[in-house]
Parts: C-alpha cells; structure tokens; sequence
C-alpha cells in the first residue's frame, strides 16, 4: 500500500533537495522512498 503524503510536504521536500540537501539526507529525515523524491 502506497503512503499519500500531502502537497504541502511534497512541496518542502522538492525545495529542500533544489536548495541542495542530496536524497539520502531527505530519506532518512522523512522517511520517504527515493522515487517520492524523483
């Protein structure tokens, strides 16, 4: 079963890896799966 995250936390997430925090950081502090971020 897939996790529905908000658009809102999406959101966040794309900006803190645009501002150039890598994935691996992102997955470990949220707990999203790399292709949530990609």
């Amino acid at each position: 079963m897939s996790q529905k995250y908000t658009k809102e936390f999406k959101e966040a997430i794309v900006q803190l890896h645009e501002a150039g925090q890598p994935v691996s950081d992102l997955v470990k502090e949220y707990g999203v799966a790399n292709q949530t971020i990609y």
